[in-house]
């Protein structure tokens, strides 16, 4: 049975290391309640090898630089209405 799990993504690194099941995906990006920082939900139990897998991450603003040869973008969410807005971007 498949589930999705929260994980909270954290400003203040420059790569953010998240271990998840090998097979699992990003099914979204956003921000919940008063946090400031983003969070990934993760959907685990589809495609799954029973593997972990340590995956890396990092949120920029609007405007920071990003190097787009070695990354994939995963979403972009508003903090407040669009005071802040945050993209995320898996480092591989």
């Amino acid at each position: 049975m498949a589930r999705v799990f929260k994980y909270k993504l954290a400003l203040e690194h420059d790569t953010e290391l998240i271990e998840v099941p090998d097979g699992s995906c990003v099914v979204h990006v956003g921000v919940q309640g008063n946090d400031v920082a983003p969070s990934l939900w993760v959907l685990h139990g589809i495609n799954e090898t029973g593997e972990t897998r340590t995956r890396r991450y990092r949120v920029v603003g609007t405007g920071m630089e990003v190097d787009a040869s070695q990354t994939n973008y995963v979403g972009t969410c508003l903090y407040k209405g669009g005071q802040l807005v945050w993209h995320v971007f898996e480092i591989f």
